[in-house]
C-alpha cells in the first residue's frame, strides 16, 4: 500500500523523533512494471520513481534528512539507474532469474534448474512432482 506523500512526511517525523529509530531513506518496489514495451515501460517506471523522488523533496524540505533512494527492480533496473537522486537499485531477481522475469530480460538467464520426477498426472494440465513448494516455488513455469 502505497502512502500519500503527506502520509510519508508525517511517518517520518514519528521516525525521526523516536529515539532508537533512525529514518535512512524511502523504498518503494513496483514489481508489477512488466512489459514487453519498452516505451511503456520506461513511461511507467519513470513515472512511479518520481513519486519516490518528489517524497524526498518533501522530506528534505521539512527538514528530514534522507540519505537513501532505493527503487526499481529487475524489470526496470536500467531505467532506475539512471535518474538522478536515485541511490540504490535493488534488482535481485536476475540472480536466479524467475520465469516472470525471463522474457522480459533476456540478457539473462537462469542459473539455478531443479531436477525432479513427476509423480503424477491426475488430470490433463496437471502434474505433482516429488519437489515441494520451497523447491520449485509458486512462480510461473519455465518454458
Amino acid at each position: 500500500m502505497a502512502l500519500s506523500q503527506a502520509a510519508a512526511v508525517e511517518l517520518a517525523r514519528v521516525v525521526h523523533a523516536a529515539p532508537h529509530l533512525e529514518l535512512a531513506g524511502l523504498m518503494s518496489y513496483a514489481g508489477s512494471i512488466l512489459t514487453a514495451d519498452p516505451a511503456a515501460l520506461a513511461a511507467e517506471s519513470r513515472q512511479c520513481i518520481q513519486q519516490v523522488l518528489d517524497t524526498r523533496e518533501l522530506l528534505e524540505r521539512a527538514g528530514l534528512p534522507v540519505r537513501m533512494v532505493s527503487v526499481g527492480n529487475t524489470s526496470n533496473y536500467e531505467i532506475a539507474g539512471a535518474m538522478a537522486g536515485v541511490t540504490e537499485v535493488p534488482a535481485g531477481a536476475y540472480a536466479l532469474l524467475d520465469a516472470r522475469y525471463g522474457p522480459h530480460r533476456p540478457q539473462f538467464t537462469s542459473a539455478a534448474h531443479v531436477m525432479t520426477t513427476v509423480t503424477s498426472r491426475p488430470e490433463p494440465g496437471t502434474a505433482i512432482a516429488d519437489a515441494g513448494q520451497k523447491a520449485v516455488s509458486v512462480d510461473l513455469a519455465c518454458q
